[in-house]
């Protein structure tokens, strides 16, 4: 007895064994299934927006593409003009989403996830400026802020954050040798979180 499937999008109806025997579809569902719950259909519809005009979307192609992001996905960052960009699963959902979204006024197919990385950059930058802002905010009231960074990424942040800060301290030099003081520890928890 043969186990048929229906395809989602055209309506096709073949035999399940028939879309697993090619290898390359083997490896992209194997790696499907190591992307996140919440974003794994948020992953297909995106990668709906690579497929050619005049043919779908080959599992090669799909599992090159899926390579491409699933890295940046699990590492929780993405590598955009030359900076590193946390990624968390959140920002990934809102990115693709806006794309998906903004479909009819995007130049189809997609050549590269560009665009997509330039969003989630976007929200890191804004996430991070609001935290800027707060710490800057708090500093002005004298209030210290005790909550240290949990993860690589938000020390490595916090790190660049406090490295702005000391740029843009001018001739205050106690507030320098707090900020300093902040940036020798923040470094110090980064080298311990990474041994």
């Amino acid at each position: 007895m043969t186990l048929n499937i229906t395809c989602p999008n055209c309506s096709i109806t073949f035999p399940l064994i028939a879309g697993l025997s090619e290898a390359d579809a083997r490896r992209f569902g194997a790696m499907m299934g190591e992307v996140p719950p919440k974003l794994s259909p948020l992953v297909l519809q995106y990668l709906h927006l690579f497929k050619p005009k005049k043919s779908g979307l080959s599992f090669s192609r799909a599992k090159t593409l899926l390579v491409e992001i699933l890295a940046g996905i699990k590492a929780g960052q993405v590598e955009r003009n030359g900076r590193s960009w946390i990624a968390p699963n959140d920002h990934w959902a809102i990115a693709m989403q806006e794309m998906i979204d903004r479909r009819e006024k995007l130049t189809l197919p997609m050549k590269n996830h560009g665009y997509l990385f330039d969003i989630i950059a976007g929200l890191t930058d804004k996430t991070e400026s609001k935290e800027e802002n707060a710490t800057e905010k708090k500093r002005q009231q004298g209030v210290n802020n005790s909550s240290a960074p949990k993860s690589i990424g938000e020390i490595t942040n916090h790190i660049g954050m406090l490295e702005r800060f000391i740029d843009n301290a001018g001739d205050d030099t106690t507030l320098q040798k707090e900020l300093q003081s902040q940036l020798e520890a923040a470094k110090s928890e980064l080298d311990e979180r990474r041994s």
